[in-house]
C-alpha cells in the first residue's frame, strides 16, 4: 500500500512536470511563430543617420510589435530600391524620396511608407572668411560637385533661382576627400548637412552653409519604402515597422547619448564625437515643427518633388504623385 501511494505520487508529479515542460515548449514556439522576420536595407553604411532604427531594435520597439528585424547596411554600388523591388532580398528599405520618383518613372513597383527626413538634407558650404554667403557669391568661384549625385541638379536649380548664369561659375568634380577644400583649391564644397560640415567644423574651420532648401529645392531626405507585392500581402507588418521606427527616433531624440551607443553597436569603428554630431544634425530635419508621427505624407509633398525633377529634366515621363506612396489607414 505504501509503495502504491508513492508510485501514484511520483506518477502525478511526472505528469505535472511533463505538462509544464510541454506547455513551455508550446508557448515558446507560438511566440516564435508570432514574430515576423524582416530585413531592412539601409541607404548607406551604418552610422547615426539611422540611429532611430538601431534604437528601435536595441530598445525593443520592434520586438514589442512582433518584429524580428535584421539591419543590413548599404554602401557604394548598392541600390536599396533594386534590392527591395526584386523581392528576393530585403523586404523594407531606406532611400531618398527622389530615388522613389525616379523608380516610379521606370515603373519599378515600390512605394514609400513614411518620410523620415522631412527637410532637404543637402548643403553647399564655404569657409567663413571667403566672403561667400549666398548663391550670388558663387560667381567667379570654383564649386565642387559630386558627379552622379542629386547635388548636381540641385546646384543648377539654385543658380537659376538666384539669377546666376551657369557660365559665371566653374564646376569642379569632387569625391569624398575634403583635402582640396581645406587647401583652398575649391571655394564651395557640397555634401550632406549631417556629415561633411561636421567634419570641417571638427577641424576648427568655421564655415557658412548655403542650403538648397533656401533656394526652392523642396525635396525630402530619407524615406522608408517597400515593394508593392510585399505591402499588399503584409500591410500590418509594414505599418508596425513604421510605428516602431518612429518610437526609435523619439527615443534617439530624447536620449541622444544612448542612441549614439546603440549606433556604435552597428558601427564599431565609428568615432563617438562624429556620430553624436551627425545625430544632432539630423534630428532637426526629422522633428520639424508640429510633427507628431511618420504618418504625415501627402500628394502635395510628392507633386512638388515631381515638378522639380521634371523642370530640371531629371525625369522625362509623367509620374503620378499617388503612385509614390502608401496612405496609412
Amino acid at each position: 500500500m505504501f509503495f502504491d501511494m508513492r508510485e501514484k505520487k511520483l506518477l502525478i508529479i511526472g505528469i505535472i512536470v511533463l505538462s509544464v515542460t510541454f506547455g513551455m515548449i508550446f508557448f515558446s514556439n507560438c511566440s516564435k511563430m508570432s514574430e515576423s522576420s524582416i530585413k531592412v536595407r539601409l541607404l548607406w553604411l551604418n552610422q547615426a543617420q539611422f540611429a532611430g532604427i538601431y534604437s528601435a531594435k536595441e530598445r525593443g520597439f520592434y520586438k514589442a510589435k512582433g518584429l524580428e528585424v535584421s539591419i543590413i547596411p548599404g554602401g557604394p554600388g548598392i541600390n536599396p530600391v533594386r534590392m527591395v523591388a526584386s523581392g528576393s532580398a530585403e523586404e523594407i528599405g531606406i532611400c531618398s524620396g527622389i530615388d522613389i520618383i525616379m523608380a516610379r518613372e521606370k515603373d519599378i513597383p515600390v512605394r514609400v511608407l513614411a518620410i523620415v527626413v522631412r527637410e532637404n538634407p543637402t548643403s553647399f558650404f564655404a569657409k567663413a572668411d571667403a566672403g561667400i554667403s549666398t548663391v550670388k557669391d558663387f560667381v567667379g568661384k570654383k564649386i565642387g560637385v559630386k558627379i552622379g549625385f542629386e547635388l548636381e541638379y540641385y546646384l543648377t536649380a539654385m543658380l537659376k533661382n538666384a539669377g546666376v548664369d551657369e557660365s559665371e561659375i566653374e564646376r569642379v568634380p569632387i569625391q569624398f576627400d575634403l583635402t582640396p577644400f581645406f587647401k583652398g583649391d575649391i571655394d564651395v564644397w557640397c555634401g550632406y548637412r549631417i556629415n561633411e560640415p561636421n567634419i570641417v567644423r571638427a577641424k576648427n574651420v568655421e564655415i557658412v552653409e548655403i542650403l538648397p532648401a533656401d533656394y526652392g529645392v523642396a525635396v525630402v531626405g530619407d524615406v522608408i519604402f517597400t515593394s508593392e507585392s510585399f505591402y499588399k500581402k503584409n500591410p500590418k507588418i509594414c505599418w508596425d515597422f513604421v510605428e516602431a521606427t518612429w518610437e526609435g527616433w523619439q527615443f534617439a531624440n530624447k536620449n541622444r547619448n544612448e542612441a549614439v551607443k546603440d549606433t556604435l553597436k552597428y558601427n564599431a569603428k565609428g568615432e563617438p564625437t562624429h556620430e553624436a554630431a551627425m545625430l544632432n544634425s539630423i534630428i532637426p530635419l526629422i522633428f520639424v515643427e508640429g510633427r507628431t508621427s511618420f504618418f504625415d505624407q501627402n500628394s502635395e509633398i510628392w507633386q512638388t518633388m515631381i515638378d522639380f525633377l521634371k523642370e530640371n529634366k531629371v525625369i522625362q515621363k509623367e509620374v503620378e504623385a499617388s503612385s509614390c506612396y502608401w496612405n496609412h489607414k
